[in-house]
């Protein structure tokens, strides 16, 4: 009979990851809870405990587990831009990804054996990031690979009556098992396409595989979000699409600032001006840019130097690309408490630079 470990309760949850992990090294089987459902989990290093894992759900591909960033993980191979943008975006959660053979070669050297054979024999390697707190507790603490195996198709994991709980050792559990299945998508190259639709949705991976680009000022309630609601004009504009169809299209539009107000409106007078060129800001509301929006954007348009050197200041370094609205012009100042006439020649500068953006992006 398994050991249970009740996560929710330890009193010493280290003593708790330490059972776990000292078993899986011992070549046991564990079961762990994530976000999506449970999975039985195993070291895969033994070879043994790789194969048994295998037979507790024939024909259910067992995932790699990963616990570090997508570019810092050994055991991830360098992708193209639109896999590692996926993969950035959509872990840790439920996903499942799944990478084709070609995609392995730059790592095939380092993988354990038993994982070396099952790519050679199957053509693939599944790959999942898990959000539950007590999965990823697991996989951080092991200095060795962990496979988990889904088991959303075979019921409770306390269940006897499914072939699961006679094979493991230690059952960590914290309460309610979760629904899932995780959603499954296989990457080639920069091209991406789902093979099983399970808890997150296509528009949910629809999003997390566009370009995300967020301009950026103070307040977030008159550069920036003219900004905003110009570009998703003008590019929808170029592609001939609606604004709603722009995340279809590849295309994130946001805005955010670094001193707001939360859920403030734009400012009356930007309203009006961008309503002249076109675009509607009725429904904005400010936005903080966060490290985790940061850490998501692949551009960052700022409106001054000075928003830049603050962004850099607080979460330096930064992977997405940074650059200021106005280019080589320099700074654009703040219409806030000018006029009208004010903020019409501000709209106007930056509906001449997103329409500079737009070219170079729909262009290379």
């Amino acid at each position: 009979m398994a050991l249970v470990l009740d996560w929710l309760h330890a009193d010493q949850p280290g003593d708790l990851i330490r059972q776990a992990v000292e078993a899986l090294r011992g070549g046991a089987l564990i079961s762990l809870p994530t976000e999506a459902g449970p999975v039985v989990a195993a070291n895969a290093v033994v070879a043994d405990a790789s194969a048994r894992l295998c037979a507790v759900a024939p024909g259910v591909a067992p995932a790699l587990a990963i616990a570090d960033a997508p570019d810092q993980s050994p055991w991830l191979p360098p992708l193209e831009v639109g896999g590692e943008r996926l993969i950035r975006r959509c872990w840790p959660g439920a996903v499942t990804f799944r990478l084709p053979a070609s995609e392995l070669i730059a790592i095939a050297p380092v993988l354990p054996p038993s994982l070396h054979e099952w790519v050679r024999a199957e053509g693939f390697l599944d790959y999942r990031c898990p959000a539950h707190t007590a999965a990823q507790a697991v996989v951080l603490a092991a200095d060795f690979p962990i496979l988990f195996q889904e088991l959303t198709a075979l019921g409770p994991v306390a269940d006897s009556t499914n072939r699961v709980a006679d094979h493991l050792a230690v059952r960590v559990q914290a309460g309610p098992e979760s629904p899932g299945p995780p959603s499954r998508v296989r990457i080639e190259g920069s091209r991406w396409r789902v093979e099983r639709m399970g808890v997150v949705s296509e528009a949910e991976l629809m999003r997390a595989s566009a370009r995300w680009i967020v301009f950026l000022c103070t307040g977030n309630t008159c550069r920036s979000p003219m900004a905003e609601g110009l570009c998703k004009q003008r590019l929808a504009e170029r592609l001939g699409c609606g604004i709603a169809e722009l995340v279809e299209r590849g295309y994130n539009i946001l805005s955010a600032g670094l001193a707001t107000y939360p859920d403030d409106g734009a400012a009356p007078e930007a309203v009006e001006v961008v309503r002249a060129l076109g675009a509607d800001l009725a429904g904005h509301r400010s936005r903080a840019l966060t490290e985790t929006l940061l850490r998501q954007a692949d551009h960052v348009i700022a409106m001054t130097r000075a928003h830049l050197i603050n962004l850099l200041g607080r979460y330096s370094p930064t992977p997405a690309a940074l650059s200021l609205l106005c280019g080589a012009e320099g700074d654009l100042e703040d219409p806030i408490g000018g006029g009208l006439e004010v903020y019409q020649a501000c709209a106007l500068t930056i509906n001449r630079h997103v329409d500079r953006l737009i070219k170079e992006w729909t262009l290379r």
